[in-house]
């Protein structure tokens, strides 16, 4: 090792110690309040608060800032969300390059969730980790997608961004959703019955800000002994995103089946999807244009657009 290199990693030892021996003194109650007071104000954002049974300052090994037994109260119609333990511990390696970072789980029965970042200007990394999680006693999908549902999601991802230029987004995403469950709603406009799916794979590479679908797979059809999901869906193609997530485009093919009783309650749905329609039943689309104003356009799968 150089003798340069030595004074590197002792510098940057030493540094450490400093931080980390710095903090063992500072006041906990303080810190405390300033962590709650973050997240309130994050959630509040988002129309919603929150309250623990208990709130921890830990220092051992690393400080981590725990929440147990943790209420959050979403914006309605959504029911308040109950999670067993949340921790947050700062990252002290992106802090020593100039950003700024934390290290997030989430415990729900047997569930995990885990998320790392780092920030520095509108500049982004994150990657995350789901196990067995449950998305609908969370209440993620009607505080995010304004959708009144439930899911287990597995899987993993990563992903380095600009905030300001997300057309230089870099990540992979690999999902898999099971136990989809979408309560009656309305949506759009439209009075959608309940919608039932086994499971859905979710799997995408994205470089320089083109996002390639290499596997959207919803659901299962109908076989010997089972009537199959809801919903039965393959989607391909591509997104490509622009600066903002308004000026990206769309080129995907989306081929998709609904139940015989996901047809006999929303009636309309045949006539909405009618020129798609397939000789089997099913419908596919081509989907192009902006996100803010895509198109859909009959295609016929197996013989061109």
């Amino acid at each position: 090792m150089s003798s340069k290199l030595k004074r590197a990693s002792w510098f940057l030892f030493g540094l450490g110690c400093l931080i980390f021996f710095t903090i063992l003194k500072l006041p906990r109650e303080p810190i405390k309040d300033s962590l709650h007071t973050l997240i309130a104000d994050a959630l509040a954002a988002q129309g919603a608060n929150f309250s623990a049974s208990e709130e921890d300052l830990s220092f051992f090994l690393l400080p981590s800032y725990d929440l147990k037994k943790v209420t959050l109260t979403l914006p309605p119609p959504a029911d308040a969300a109950r999670v067993d333990q949340i921790s947050i511990s700062p990252r002290f390696l992106p802090l020593l390059m100039g950003r700024w970072g934390a290290d997030i789980q989430i415990k729900e029965g047997p569930g995990k969730f885990k998320t790392s970042f780092s920030n520095r200007s509108n500049s982004l990394s994150a990657s995350f980790q789901s196990d067995q999680f449950d998305l609908g006693r969370l209440g993620i999908l009607p505080l995010f997608a304004g959708i009144q549902g439930s899911s287990i999601l597995e899987g993993d991802g990563s992903v380095s961004t600009d905030l300001q230029a997300l057309n230089e987004t870099d990540g992979t995403i690999n999902l898999r959703l099971t136990k989809i469950s979408l309560e009656p709603q309305t949506i759009a406009g439209f009075a959608l019955p309940k919608l039932s799916v086994s499971e859905a794979l979710i799997q995408s590479t994205i470089q320089k800000g083109k996002a390639k679908l290499t596997a959207v797979k919803i659901g299962k059809p109908a076989g010997t002994g089972a009537t199959g999901d809801d919903l039965t869906a393959t989607i391909t193609g591509e997104i490509t995103l622009g600066k903002t997530f308004e000026m990206s485009t769309l080129n995907v093919k989306a081929h998709f089946k609904f139940s015989e009783n996901i047809l006999k309650s929303f009636m309309l749905l045949d006539v909405i999807l009618g020129p798609g329609k397939q000789a089997d039943g099913s419908y596919a689309y081509m989907i192009t244009g902006s996100v803010a104003q895509p198109n859909a356009q009959p295609w016929t799968p197996g013989g061109g657009n």
